[in-house]
């Protein structure tokens, strides 16, 4: 999991993307607006992670012979303005929060501050 990856971070989405012809996972982090820590390590702490723990991961990479993990960070407070506006909108409290798991367009516009003032 990513919590287990030392990674600090507020929340988080993910999607499968294609990028150059190869089926990647593209992880959306809205990092902790306090902590300040270089997309490098953050993109080889996940990785390493995956690589020790999910073999279906390690053995994709060893097959296929290229990198399957994109790291993206989103906007500090990109989720909080999400539900914001998902309330405000008049959505049921059960479904304020952005999926985790192959979001819409629309809903990566918002959390990739398309719609945030």
């Amino acid at each position: 999991s990513l919590e287990s990856s030392g990674v600090p971070y507020t929340d988080w989405v993910a999607r499968k993307e294609v990028d150059e012809g190869h089926v990647k996972l593209h992880i959306y982090i809205e990092p902790k607006s306090e902590v300040d820590f270089p997309m490098d390590d953050v993109i080889h702490k996940i990785d390493r992670y995956f690589l020790e723990n999910l073999s279906e991961y390690r053995d994709m990479k060893e097959m296929f012979q290229y990198e399957p993990l994109i790291i993206s960070l989103l906007p500090v407070g990109a989720f909080m303005a999400y539900m914001k506006a998902q309330q405000e909108a008049g959505a049921d409290l059960a479904h304020i929060k952005p999926p985790h798991i192959q979001p819409n367009e629309t809903v990566m516009g918002s959390l990739l501050g398309d719609e945030l003032e």
